[in-house]
């Protein structure tokens, strides 16, 4: 009896594990395998809003290789609202100052930005939402971009 409790212990703890680890609290997250953002890569994702989460913040979370180019990033949101409405918004980052210096520190080659960016779009109707994001730096391959995520905040 105690052998099987173990061996159920032996498999269930690095599943706890696992799913702890995993990014549960992102509604869209996207890898760069290449770390290249194409301009006709429209990343699009839908969201449900319930009214407790109607103006919760929301944040766009990207993650970016030190071979990131250019000291800021912007990009262009659009969200369609449950009644149709079409929200737009262009944000806008400064990732480094002139001198190439970051604003964060770097963890393994990698430095990860969050940005508040839904409170432009004010969400203020529960139901479901259809976005669409496109880099705006007016290039056509942004290269140094690993991951983008959008993030709820609890």
């Amino acid at each position: 009896m105690k052998i099987r409790r173990f061996i159920g212990l032996y498999f269930l703890l690095p599943a706890l594990f696992v799913q702890g680890c995993t990014n549960s609290n992102y509604v869209f997250y996207k890898d760069f395998p290449e770390s290249v953002w194409l301009a006709e890569d429209t990343l699009r994702f839908n969201l449900t809003l319930s009214q407790k989460q109607v103006g919760s913040p929301f944040t766009i979370e990207n993650t970016y290789s030190n071979l990131y180019p250019y000291q800021n990033i912007y990009l262009k949101i659009w969200a369609k609202s449950p009644s149709g409405k079409i929200l737009e918004s262009t944000l806008l980052d400064t990732l480094s100052n002139k001198a190439g210096i970051w604003r964060i520190k770097s963890k393994q080659g990698k430095y990860v930005l969050p940005f508040a960016a839904m409170d432009s779009l004010h969400l203020a109707e529960p139901g479901d939402y259809s976005f669409k994001i496109i880099q705006y730096m007016r290039k056509d391959s942004l290269r140094g971009i690993k991951k983008i995520g959008i993030k709820t905040t609890p």
